[in-house]
């Protein structure tokens, strides 16, 4: 069996041919979905030829690599954490959506980080960032639909100002 595994390595089945098998059906499928070229031969077309080009860039190649390894850990922890969920009656509420966007920021930052493209301290400087502007825009949020419940009065209904004046 690690024989079978290692000539699927050697022929370049990690390294050329998933790349290439995942960038064409993303493509391939983001094509068909949104029908920008039209036709099914044209969303093949341009699918092969970014599959064909992504193998060629080598660079690419590592980034695809490493990113696809954090992705699959992602999906398995998501999938264990919806069945957590699920068996435990949590449903669909803000918390279970917080803690799963909290895992996927997470193994961003990771991926990111093993990438080269961020250091220790930027890590942790993004993530208080990104800390802070998740409290603003919820506060923000939670204002507005405050705002949208109690605010103004309705158009049918008397108000009597300080002076005693009727206003409409």
């Amino acid at each position: 069996m690690q024989d079978i595994f290692r000539l699927l390595v050697e022929v370049g089945l990690i390294d050329v041919i998933l790349p290439f098998v995942l960038v064409f059906t993303i493509t391939y499928g983001i094509l068909q979905k949104t029908k920008v070229l039209g036709t099914n031969r044209a969303n093949a077309m341009v699918a092969f030829v970014l599959g064909f080009f992504t193998v060629l860039t080598a660079n690419l190649l590592n980034i695809i690599n490493i990113l696809l390894f954090y992705f699959v850990i992602l999906l398995v922890i998501g999938l264990m954490l919806a069945l957590v969920f699920g068996m435990t009656g949590a449903g669909r509420n803000k918390l279970t959506w917080i803690i799963l966007l909290g895992f996927a920021a997470l193994f961003v930052f990771l991926a990111l980080e093993r990438l080269g493209i961020l250091t220790k301290n930027q890590f942790w400087t993004f993530a208080i960032a990104a800390v802070i502007i998740g409290v603003i825009v919820a506060a923000i949020a939670r204002h507005y639909k405050e705002e949208k419940k109690g605010g103004k009065p309705a158009k049918s209904e008397k108000t009597v100002s300080a002076e005693g004046h009727q206003e409409i």
